[in-house]
């Protein structure tokens, strides 16, 4: 037998399973493709939060990624400091902020509790101080335990966006 009858009578007899690996294949392809169009996307609501929180009145506390990650790299959020970059309108984002933990299983969910003092303080993330919130890029929450010590806290700092 030739090398290309060899060929031939591979394909004719191997046809059926060679299709469903190709099937196969292609299903897992786009399964890929439709895993990431289902990806989160919280920026429309955040920016509407503040919009919300701005039509009442209320003025709200942004960080810059770099404050942000200072804060909670270099231990420097000492609760009296947080709670004078924190202002009424951060409030409007809890909701958003709440869905959006939901959906990030890997987040931690650790949260202050008020019956012993504890508080949790949530800012929206911008990159650079003075940009507009249209570019938030995500969420910083610091949350204190104890009233009597300030200084101890867990953070979770996380993106709106996984696009």
């Amino acid at each position: 037998m030739t090398e290309r009858n060899q060929d031939e009578w591979f394909l004719a007899r191997h046809r059926t399973p060679v299709i469903a690996i190709l099937v196969l294949l292609t299903l897992y392809a786009v399964s890929s493709t439709v895993h990431y169009l289902r990806s989160y996307d919280y920026t429309d609501d955040a920016v509407s939060a503040y919009r919300s929180a701005q039509s009442k009145g209320l003025a709200v506390g942004l960080l810059s990624q770099s404050q942000s990650e200072g804060l909670i790299d270099n231990g420097k959020a000492i609760r009296s400091s947080i709670e004078r970059l924190e202002k009424p309108g951060n409030a409007a984002f809890t909701p958003v902020f709440d869905r959006l933990m939901a959906e990030v299983k890997s987040a931690p969910k650790y949260v202050g509790s008020a019956s012993t003092g504890g508080a949790c303080f949530l800012f929206p993330v911008i990159p650079v101080e003075g940009e507009s919130i249209d570019k938030i890029v995500g969420f910083t929450r610091f949350c204190f335990k104890d009233p009597n010590d300030k200084q101890t806290y867990s953070a979770v700092s996380v993106a709106i966006s996984n696009r």
